[in-house]
């Protein structure tokens, strides 16, 4: 009988190739599996930036549950039939976070939810996967003085040096940006 997380790990493969897919027909090149339709990606090249957002934090989010969810030790990877490697979803998930991230300073506005929504689960992926609080916080800090600066208000920090920013006060940033 499989686990939840080997369960889990299999739906992860469907949705990874669904939006794989969908990223596929945004730059215009047919995904592997189908043929080539001219009218297709013609139509595609016009999705909203949004959109292409939206699916790479899904898909960098995927790839987090599935680092978050792998055996960390290779012999009991094999004994659970995991398919997942910790340091390959990792790394999958940080190239689709750091590419989000780039679309989204392009194209959506600083207070926009998306925007700050990828930078919370960014923040967390570096604190959970990572273990790297250091840029955790500067993702989080980062995100709200941009979102800061383009409504006008002025940073107000509290300098307490012993207590450095977490990444929940992200979620306290974002609750009172919206």
């Amino acid at each position: 009988m499989a686990s939840t997380a080997d369960e889990f790990a299999g739906v992860s493969t469907d949705v990874l190739s669904i939006l794989d897919a969908q990223l596929a027909m945004f730059s215009g090149a047919a995904p592997e599996h189908e043929s080539a339709d001219p009218d297709a990606a013609a139509s595609s090249t016009a999705a909203p930036a949004r959109d292409r957002v939206l699916f790479y934090k899904m898909k960098a989010d995927t790839h987090r549950y599935l680092a978050e969810l792998a055996p960390p030790d290779p012999q009991e990877r094999a004994a659970s039939a995991f398919p997942a490697d910790v340091a390959v979803e990792a790394d999958c998930a940080l190239s689709a976070y750091k590419i989000a991230t780039s679309l989204a300073e392009v194209h959506l506005e600083p207070c926009a939810p998306l925007r700050l929504l990828l930078a919370l689960n960014f923040s967390t992926f570096y604190c959970d996967v990572r273990h790297s609080m250091r840029n955790s916080d500067e993702i989080g800090i980062v995100v709200h003085e941009v979102a800061n600066a383009s409504i006008g208000i002025e940073l107000r920090y509290i300098v307490v040096a012993s207590i450095p920013p977490r990444p929940e006060l992200v979620i306290d940033r974002c609750a009172n940006l919206l």
